[in-house]
């Protein structure tokens, strides 16, 4: 027999209270809404869904607390709801990584390199590189901070390629390297998600994040991940 979308939907409902209490270390006697709170202030991902949450809550209450008669339920969910609410359970228990998702080849440059060393990777279809100096990470240099460069030595006259290097050009980018974050490679996709929103709030531009075994910017890059990387994954 045929589970009804009800009993999908509660089934699913019950996977996600389960996970909420784990990830915001309530008691499993502490309401929806409470653990629900608590488990966003931890949690971007579910951040991402509380307002799906709230209102999959209240339609849990109509089905167990208004049944009015036994196998009848006063409100039967349409199946894009339960679809809807089975999908958020499964990427509670199972959520998207930022590796493998986002693993690709990162091109270093080191502030000492001659500029003709990120023109030929743009050339090559590269547009963002991290600087490094003896392992220290300096910054992310970009095909537009070259271009502001290039813009500042219109009137001037170029210099000779073979007298400019990296660092001269990063003092063009103007943030210091704020406009990079590092996370790890276990971090959810929502996580980093979050990064570019908080940031974007306090009107910070992050263009990129970078990706090591354990977030420290001294660690080999695993991956890159900038705002149009991560828009493919947000959920409306």
């Amino acid at each position: 027999m045929e589970a009804r979308n009800s009993d999908r939907f509660l089934a699913a409902f019950n996977r996600i209270e389960v996970y909420l209490k784990e990830e915001g270390d309530s008691s499993k006697y502490e309401s929806f809404s409470r653990a629900l709170n608590k488990a966003t202030y931890n949690n971007p991902m579910i951040k991402n869904f509380k307002e799906d949450l709230e209102k999959f809550s209240n339609l849990r209450n109509i089905i167990i607390h208004e049944e009015i008669r036994p196998n009848f339920v006063i409100a039967e969910p349409h199946i894009e709801v339960v679809e809807r609410i089975e999908k958020i359970a499964e990427m509670f228990e199972r959520p998207q990584r930022v590796i493998p998702n986002f693993k690709r080849e990162v091109k270093k440059v080191n502030l000492n390199d001659n500029i003709a060393v990120p023109l030929r990777l743009i050339r090559s279809g590269f547009s963002q590189f991290p600087v490094y100096d003896n392992g220290k990470f300096m910054g992310l240099l970009s095909d537009k901070c070259i271009a502001k460069w290039l813009a500042h030595f219109v009137d001037e006259g170029i210099k000779s390629i073979s007298e400019v290097n990296v660092e001269e050009i990063l003092k063009f980018d103007g943030s210091n390297g704020r406009n990079v974050r590092f996370i790890n490679k276990n971090e959810t996709i929502y996580n980093a998600l979050s990064i570019f929103s908080e940031y974007r709030n306090k009107n910070i531009q992050v263009e990129a994040i970078l990706i090591t075994q354990s977030g420290r910017a001294d660690e080999n890059l695993l991956g890159i991940i900038t705002p149009r990387d991560i828009v493919g994954f947000s959920e409306e």
